[in-house]
């Protein structure tokens, strides 16, 4: 695990966290794949429900992956640069996954149902 010096969020990647949008290593010049891949991510996060738990973000072959893992139960999302999101959801009983587009600015009934599954942050919420 990393700190993001500017947010000081803890993440597993070393490349850039998107809650702030610092490029650990980088110029102040992205590329427009680079620049693609944020943009569809910070859809992706803004649409979340209030009170979601945040979760761990690591990039991995091109794409950002948000994940939520509470032991028992995992969510992974996986963002590409044109806007595609594949989505794995895992509990001892069940597995799903599919793909959806951020430019239709829904995230899926089954993603969210999957969200609501780990603890929020809020403590006043369930």
């Amino acid at each position: 695990m990393r700190i993001c010096p500017d947010c000081g969020l803890q993440k597993k990647d070393e490349l850039f966290c998107v809650t702030c949008s610092f490029l650990a290593g980088k110029s102040t010049i992205i590329t427009m794949n680079e620049h693609s891949l944020l943009m569809h991510t910070l859809a992706i996060t803004e649409r979340l429900p209030p009170g979601t738990q945040s979760p761990t973000i690591t990039t991995e072959d091109g794409c950002i992956e948000l994940e939520w893992d509470s032991g028992h139960t995992i969510l992974e999302l996986s963002i590409e640069a044109d806007g595609r999101v594949g989505y794995a959801y895992k509990t001892p009983d069940h597995s799903d996954f599919g793909w959806f587009h951020t430019k239709n600015g829904i995230i899926p009934d089954d993603v969210l149902d999957a969200l609501a599954n780990f603890p929020s942050v809020d403590p006043g919420k369930p």
